[in-house]
């Protein structure tokens, strides 16, 4: 499983996070090619209220800045991932009330959940009691992501989304017996 540590394998872009290049990209071309060639279009018709159209160009490049910190932030992450790690997924994960982007490492006998803020957190696989699979992940639906809530010993809220070409890789991972 070597391979799926740096898989760069063609995934959708709904299946991509927020922070990872594709979609900053996406973000990029659409909130300032669109509205820049918008207003090329209708300026001779609508003459000065073009300027409000540039003004939705900020936007791109203010969201793609603010997700290029998070993306390196993964990355970093993933530098201190360790050697024996047989799978790690770019997630959103949630530890108590608090959800953040980051990064799930499947070990042998463990998961482990580094988010970008707050503290790592390791959960053996034989403390998971149950796994529910949604499509919805705290309030929001969920497009080329599959969210896990797991029920763990200490009654706390744990879970995590990850993308639907990683999701048969966790499926697989928590299928396995912990002998």
């Amino acid at each position: 499983m070597a391979a799926i540590r740096n898989s760069k394998s063609s995934r959708s872009l709904f299946d991509h996070w927020a922070w990872e290049p594709p979609m900053i990209k996406a973000f990029l071309y659409f909130f300032i090619f669109v509205p820049s060639l918008l207003c090329l279009i209708f300026l001779p018709f609508i003459g000065a209220h073009a300027f409000f159209i540039l003004l939705i160009v900020c936007i791109g490049p203010f969201h793609s800045i603010t997700y290029g910190f998070v993306g390196k932030k993964i990355n970093d992450l993933r530098a201190s991932v360790p050697a024996d790690a047989s799978a790690v997924i770019p997630a959103r994960i949630v530890k108590g009330k608090i959800e953040a982007a980051g990064l799930v490492v499947l070990m042998k006998e463990s998961i482990i959940f580094l988010p970008v803020m707050g503290d790592r957190l390791e959960i053996r696989r034989s403390d998971i009691s149950s796994v529910r699979e949604v499509k919805w992940f705290n309030g929001s639906m969920m497009v080329g992501k599959t969210g896990f809530w797991f029920t763990v010993p200490d009654g706390k809220r744990r879970a995590c989304a990850v993308p639907n070409s990683f999701s048969n890789i966790f499926r697989t991972w928590l299928s396995q017996n912990s002998t």
